[in-house]
């Protein structure tokens, strides 16, 4: 569990409660299960984690759920997955590894992303993560940072 909190904050620069209805619901709905950690980041309390907050200053807020228990995990990734097709999110990278499934998605407004929505599938835990802001498209290179 430990692990993907860590990749979640490392994905911290590049974007972050997350303003999409349908996954603010999902993380809500599984909230009070004691299998799964919900955590909700707002833009100050990023501010006080981030090392350089001018890496943070396109950045809202950031939610994120995860659990240990596979068939939660599917069926969260499921929904995630659901709500970025429904909302017509871009696939930015996709990653599917004897050990690790990962999925990157974005919407975008203009030249702008407003949303980063990622699943993660790695060493039996299992999740997601909807960072919400207003990041800059030529920023994305240089912000994200995946290593396997």
């Amino acid at each position: 569990m430990k692990r993907l909190i860590l990749l979640a904050l490392m994905a911290l620069p590049i974007g972050a409660m997350a303003s999409i209805p349908e996954f603010t619901a999902l993380v809500e709905r599984y909230t009070d299960n004691d299998q799964v950690t919900t955590m909700s980041i707002d833009k100050d309390m990023l501010a006080m984690i981030a090392q350089d907050q001018d890496d943070l200053k396109d950045i809202n807020d950031m939610a994120i759920i995860l659990t240990e228990e596979s068939s939660l995990g599917e069926k969260i990734i499921t929904a995630t997955k659901k709500i970025a097709n429904d909302l017509n999110a871009e696939s930015i990278v996709s990653v599917d590894s004897v050990s690790d499934d990962i999925a990157i998605y974005t919407l975008k407004d203009g030249n702008n992303i407003t949303h980063i929505i990622m699943t993660i599938s790695t060493e039996g835990q299992m999740g997601a993560i909807v960072i919400s802001g207003n990041i800059p498209v030529e920023k994305i290179d240089e912000l994200i940072h995946v290593q396997m």
